[in-house]
């Protein structure tokens, strides 16, 4: 069985939402929500120029490759052999807002209330603990920040 590898882009707001988007109704799993990204291809040469190449083409925006980090990799077995590969990415300092170029809806979301209240593709379930587990160091860290 061929593996397809997939580099999905998890971005954070100031809130310590995430930035999730819906496949479109002409995608495989339409209405879905997922971290957005995409197949690498052999051209792209790693996964970040795919999570940017991805980025650029569905939403319009640059990613600074230089601040992509991997997350966490899963395999996933639903009808093929998926290698998704969680990245947390940031954006260029001149780039614009995410803008849905594919016709999907596009969202910033509370991702505790987005695994009880939306329609997700199977990897975001499986990535929720490592999430939650970001977004609890981002505000630990956020905490001890502040002066009193």
């Amino acid at each position: 069985m061929t593996r397809i590898r997939v580099a999905a882009g998890l971005l954070f707001n100031e809130s310590n939402d995430v930035f999730m988007a819906q496949r479109p109704k002409t995608s495989r799993r339409p209405g879905l929500w997922e971290f957005p990204g995409g197949k690498y291809e052999a051209s792209d040469g790693s996964l970040v120029k795919t999570l940017a190449r991805e980025w650029k083409e569905e939403l319009g925006v640059i990613v600074d490759e230089k601040q992509v980090h991997r997350v966490t990799t899963i395999d996933l077995f639903v009808e093929e052999h998926f290698e998704v590969n969680l990245l947390q990415l940031k954006l260029t300092a001149d780039s614009p807002a995410p803008e849905p170029h594919e016709a999907q809806d596009i969202v910033w979301a509370n991702m505790a209330w987005s695994v009880m209240h939306r329609p997700l593709v199977p990897s975001c379930y499986l990535f929720y603990r490592h999430v939650m587990d970001l977004i609890r160091k981002r505000e630990n860290l956020r905490t001890w920040n502040r002066k009193p």
